[in-house]
């Protein structure tokens, strides 16, 4: 990585990666599913977002199980995001919601996203160009590449960014924003192995990360109680750890140890909290 590149990565890119902190050993193997993974259909999530202390925000989840021609059995996540401050509300339907991302359950990669934050100082639907940062992102199995369209609104334009990055045969790809709450959910944590993630403001190529589980921890949320593992996540590169261990060091996520591998809580090295608040679901009683 180029000086100029490394602080433009330091500068801007950190917080978008704080979850993730990043040294130690160099895993090579690929990551696996689990054994055995609980997901209800309909699973409604709802994460609070904190900073200083003072929540700000909130991320809804919405889990769909399917089985589609192409990819088999797969999980169609729906995502939205919230700011308090903002007019925005809660699209009363999930297939409203800013964003989604399909993944396959055999082996534990995302397929394709659309993801976007929208603008809150309106109610305009976040799917579309009036979002302040729009993801699109698809996968190509059959020739191993991920294409990738990034849109940020700046207040007077869109900027587009279009990329394609290569896929490491094997190997499970997720993008930081789905892989920071899901990427340790439908991966296997004791086998460490390595998962491609997405980073197509700082690299064309896809980054090699690994889970590091640390110890055992309780913790008590506004869902429940829960047993969990506290993990590091790392990369699977010498020179990119090094770079980043002083800046990540503190960043972990604590992932419930139980066959549902809930994201419970996380820490980013940027001071940013998101922990887990609701657990319920939007087809009960269906």
């Amino acid at each position: 990585m180029k000086p100029l590149m490394s602080l433009i990565f330091l500068v801007l890119i950190l917080p978008q990666i704080s979850l993730f902190s990043m040294a130690g050993k160099v895993e090579k193997i690929p990551s696996k599913p689990p054994a055995r993974l609980t997901i209800q259909n309909g699973e409604f999530l709802r994460y609070g977002r904190y900073k200083g202390g003072e929540k700000y925000g909130e991320m809804i989840f919405v889990t769909i199980l399917t089985n589609r021609k192409d990819i088999g059995s797969c999980a169609v996540i729906y995502n939205e995001t919230i700011l308090l401050k903002g007019k925005r509300k809660l699209p009363t339907r999930y297939t409203d919601y800013g964003g989604y991302a399909v993944v396959t359950i055999v082996d534990g990669s995302l397929n394709e996203l659309l993801y976007s934050i929208p603008d809150n100082t309106n109610s305009k639907t976040a799917q579309s160009e009036n979002a302040v940062y729009y993801r699109n992102y698809k996968i190509s199995r059959d020739e191993g590449t991920m294409e990738m369209e990034d849109r940020v609104w700046d207040g007077y334009e869109a900027k587009t960014k279009k990329s394609r990055a290569v896929l490491k045969p094997g190997y499970p790809v997720w993008d930081l924003f789905y892989g920071m709450i899901f990427g340790g959910r439908f991966l296997d944590l004791a086998k460490s192995g390595v998962t491609q993630i997405a980073i197509p403001e700082v690299c064309k190529e896809l980054v090699p990360m690994f889970y590091k589980a640390v110890k055992p921890e309780t913790v008590v949320t506004p869902a429940g109680t829960f047993k969990t593992i506290h993990c590091s996540t790392m990369v699977a590169d010498p020179f990119l750890g090094q770079l980043l261990d002083s800046f990540m060091r503190e960043a972990y996520v604590l992932i419930e140890d139980s066959d549902r591998h809930l994201a419970v809580r996380m820490h980013s090295a940027v001071g940013e909290d998101i922990e887990l608040e609701e657990i319920s679901n939007v087809l009960a009683g269906r």
